[in-house]
C-alpha cells in the first residue's frame, strides 16, 4: 500500500459513514464492523509513507497503535439454542422471541445449520408480533391481551414457540412478556422443550382462528409490504 491507496480507502469509509447515517442503522457497535477492514488498510497506507520517510517514527507509531488498539477477549457464552433446535422436530414452523430482539437470529442460524437444506419457516416475533425500524425506535405491539396474541399465532398458523428467557435480563419490548404469559397460561400450548436459558411450547389444542398469509410491513425500511405465499 501507498499514500496513493488512501484517497480510495478514504472514499470507502466516507461513503460507509453516510449511507449508514441516511439507513440508520450503525446504533451497535457490530454494526461497525464492516468499517474495520478500511480502517486497517488507511493504516497500513499511512505507515508505509511514513517508513519511507522516517523508519523509527513508524516503528514508534506502529507500537502505539497496537498498544492503544482495543482488544478484548470475549467468550461466547452457552444460551442453549443449538440444543434446542436438535430437541425439536423440524422442519416446522416457528416463532422465537427474546426479551430485546437480538438473540432471535441465534435461533435461526442454529436451526439452519442443523438441516441438511434449510426449510423450516422461522418468524420472528420483532417483525410479526410488533412494528418498529431499523433501531427497534417508534416501537408498537400488535397485541395487548393473551386473546389477542393467541390470535396472532394462530393466523401466523405459528406450530413451535421458542422463548428466550435469561432470568436476569427484564424484557424491552411488551409483545415478549405477554407471548410468554400467553403460552404459559394458555390450554392451547405445552411446554414441549428447554435447554438453558431457552423454552418452547408446541400446539396442545387446534388453532381456532384460520391462519393468513404473513403480511411484514417494511414501509419504514424499504417502502413496501411483503406477503407469504399460502401453499
Amino acid at each position: 500500500l501507498s499514500l496513493h491507496d488512501a484517497l480510495p480507502i478514504s472514499a470507502g469509509l466516507i461513503s460507509f459513514a453516510v449511507t449508514s447515517y441516511v439507513v440508520r442503522a450503525i446504533r451497535e457497535p457490530r454494526h461497525w464492523i464492516a468499517a474495520l477492514p478500511l480502517i486497517l488498510l488507511l493504516a497500513m497506507a499511512a505507515l508505509d509513507w511514513l517508513w519511507r520517510r522516517h523508519r523509527v517514527a513508524a516503528l514508534a507509531a506502529a507500537a502505539a497503535g497496537l498498544a492503544l488498539f482495543p482488544f478484548a477477549f470475549y467468550r461466547q457464552p452457552v444460551r442453549g439454542f443449538t440444543a434446542m433446535a436438535a430437541q425439536l422436530p423440524r422442519p416446522g414452523r416457528f416463532l422465537v422471541s427474546s426479551p430485546n430482539g437480538w438473540s432471535e437470529g441465534c435461533f435461526i442460524a442454529a436451526a439452519s445449520l442443523t438441516e441438511p437444506r434449510p426449510s423450516s419457516t422461522i418468524l420472528r416475533a420483532t417483525k410479526v408480533l410488533a412494528r418498529t425500524n431499523w433501531n427497534g425506535d417508534r416501537y408498537a405491539a400488535l397485541a395487548a391481551t393473551p386473546e389477542e396474541m393467541e390470535r396472532l399465532l394462530d393466523e401466523n398458523a405459528v406450530g413451535t414457540v421458542v422463548a428466550h428467557t435469561p432470568g436476569d435480563e427484564p424484557p424491552a419490548f411488551a409483545h415478549h412478556e405477554l407471548l410468554v404469559r400467553t403460552v404459559r397460561e394458555s390450554g392451547s400450548w405445552k411446554r414441549c422443550g428447554v435447554a438453558g436459558e431457552v423454552e418452547a411450547y408446541c400446539r396442545a389444542a387446534a388453532p381456532r382462528y384460520a391462519p393468513k398469509p404473513l403480511r411484514i410491513d417494511l414501509r419504514p425500511h424499504i417502502g413496501r409490504e411483503i406477503e407469504e405465499g399460502l401453499r
